[in-house]
């Protein structure tokens, strides 16, 4: 009975397991392997894209420290070279072993390149460097040595002519060529039949721009950013930054995200920052300290993974903070998309440990444009917050007087305003002036609705339940029960808190009035006592809240 087939991880490791096991060489130095046991280990393993083993490659040789790359292509065939060291013959026989090492070095790239490339059943597989060479012929291995040495490292896949290599390479799209590409971004020339495929980094046009020069070679284009600055720092790592759209009515959209390179090859991580959208983060990141998977298809996310990601997200807020610095020195449509940029910037990270930054972002953002609602309105959360209700309430009473606020905002405005004005102490009077326009028209006054709106009235009852002012708290408790009973109808659970405290408010001058409060109550929570609130015992909390004596 054939073995289960295996994926990714679990199948690679299992196959270069058996692989080792099942290897042996003589004296000579032969390499023995048995045909039947390294077709099944071969079936399998099925790797995500077995023709990533030609940018694994590319890996192997940038750690090999070469000086560049050539690759050949042609239909069934590959080759590739690289200059630098060459390997002995016993590097070579204990290839398979070399892949599951944890030492660095360019063996665990190349046996796992090779393993990937064998997926492909190719008809031959040879691996010429100094004065050896290794075979995999028509699934026979064999390892000798070379009458002439050569210089360098050569790889050459050739697959199986016919229909079935054909349907073999159909769904690649490319194969190796498409693989390689992954490559462009490697710290030494590429060449692919001829042609340069190493590039520099180009973010395309943004409105912020930053390049950290670590201990690592990263070639950068110039960049297109009205606000840009390079820094030297002491890292293992090199990174280039960009954020926004310079001139969003013409320039392309770029796609945000995290491009890690490691020994020359990309790894693409989706937008891992911590940015709204439409800050349009993007980032390439030269790492080779950065630990990938067995496959060599992912890059782990382990600890120097995060500490990478941490110092990326630092470094964008202070591309931000720069950038709402020199508002005076944009163009007024770049000024326009700095501003809207900046403010779902400090929004998205004002509670975050970044939060120092985007009270800086925000505070710029008031100075330079009084007129926006937005970051008002968000230094005076913050305040609000930290328990500086003055300050929060000097905010709100600046975002009261400016023009053009929808129905909509206003009522959200109102709503905190109130609420700060209660933990000022300020007079319910005064309160309940500013409470007005939500108890007129809740549905349309709120984003949320009616349910957002009674927050106000809610804060103003319970003022008057805990300062003991039984009649106040009588009105505003109605009016919350009424504006619920109109929006929820007579048995939702949401109910239950208003019809409790009314009961208990009532005990003493209704008391017809509040049983049968208390009775709707308890009907409610015996349909739902999961959501509603019990009712409680009226005359403890009468004579505990009311009646202390």
């Amino acid at each position: 009975m054939p073995a289960p087939a295996t994926d990714g991880e679990d199948g690679l490791r299992d196959f270069l397991e058996e692989l080792r096991a099942q290897g042996s060489h003589d004296s000579q130095g032969e390499f023995g392997l048995n045909e039947a046991l390294a077709r099944e280990k071969l079936a399998r393993w099925r790797v995500p894209d077995p023709y990533l083993y030609a940018a694994v490659l590319v890996a192997a040789a940038v750690q090999n420290g070469a000086s560049r790359v050539v690759a050949w292509q042609k239909p069934g065939e590959f080759s590739l070279e690289y200059d630098g060291p060459t390997l002995a013959m016993g590097q070579l026989r204990d290839l398979f072993s070399a892949a599951l090492s944890s030492a660095a070095g360019p063996l665990p790239d190349l046996a796992v390149a090779v393993a990937a490339a064998l997926t492909l059943a190719p008809a031959e597989l040879t691996i010429e460097s100094g004065g050896a060479r290794w075979t995999m012929r028509d699934s026979q291995p064999g390892l000798e040595k070379l009458a002439v040495p050569r210089d360098g490292t050569r790889v050459w896949v050739r697959l199986r002519r016919g229909l079935k290599a054909l349907f073999q390479r159909l769904p690649s799209c490319g194969g190796e060529r498409v693989a390689l590409w992954r490559a462009c971004h490697a710290p030494i020339p590429i060449e692919l039949d001829g042609r340069r495929l190493d590039r520099a980094v180009d973010l395309g046009p943004a409105l912020a721009w930053s390049c950290l020069r670590g201990h690592v070679e990263l070639s950068v284009g110039a960049p297109d950013s009205p606000v840009r600055r390079e820094l030297a720092v002491p890292r293992g790592f090199s990174a280039v930054l960009a954020m926004g759209r310079r001139r969003p009515e013409t320039d392309p959209l770029p796609e945000a995200g995290l491009t890690l390179i490691v020994h020359g090859v990309s790894y693409r991580k989706p937008d891992p920052f911590g940015l709204p959208e439409t800050a349009v983060a993007r980032a390439v990141v030269a790492a080779p300290g950065l630990k990938r998977d067995l496959s060599r298809s992912e890059v782990v996310e382990d600890e120097a993974y995060h500490e990478v990601l941490a110092a990326l997200r630092q470094q964008f807020c202070g591309l931000a903070v720069e950038l709402a610095e020199a508002l005076g020195d944009l163009e007024a449509a770049e000024q326009l998309s700095a501003r809207e940029l900046l403010e779902r910037i400090a929004e998205a990270l004002l509670d975050t440990d970044l939060g120092g930054d985007a009270e800086a972002i925000l505070r710029r953002l008031v100075q330079w444009a009084p007129e926006r609602p937005l970051p008002l309105m968000l230094l005076a959360n913050l305040a609000r917050r930290r328990g500086g209700y003055a300050e929060a309430e000097a905010y709100y009473l600046r975002v009261r007087g400016l023009e053009g606020m929808v129905d909509v905002q206003r009522g959200q405005l109102l709503t905190l305003l109130a609420e700060t004005m209660l933990a000022l102490g300020t007079d319910v009077a005064e309160v309940e002036s500013v409470c007005g326009p939500l108890l007129d028209d809740l549905p349309e006054c709120h984003p949320d609705g009616p349910a957002a709106g009674r927050r106000v009235w809610e804060a103003l009852a319970v003022h008057y339940w805990v300062t003991g002012d039984v009649s106040r708290a009588w009105i505003c408790y109605r009016k919350l029960l009424a504006s619920a009973e109109q929006e929820l109808g007579r048995h939702h659970p949401a109910l239950t808190p208003f019809l409790n405290r009314l009961s208990v408010l009532s005990f003493r001058s209704a008391p017809i009035l509040s049983e049968r409060l208390r009775q709707r109550s308890v009907e409610i929570w015996q349909a739902h006592p999961e959501t509603a609130e019990l009712p409680p015992l009226i005359q403890q909390v009468w004579r505990e809240r009311f009646s202390p004596g």
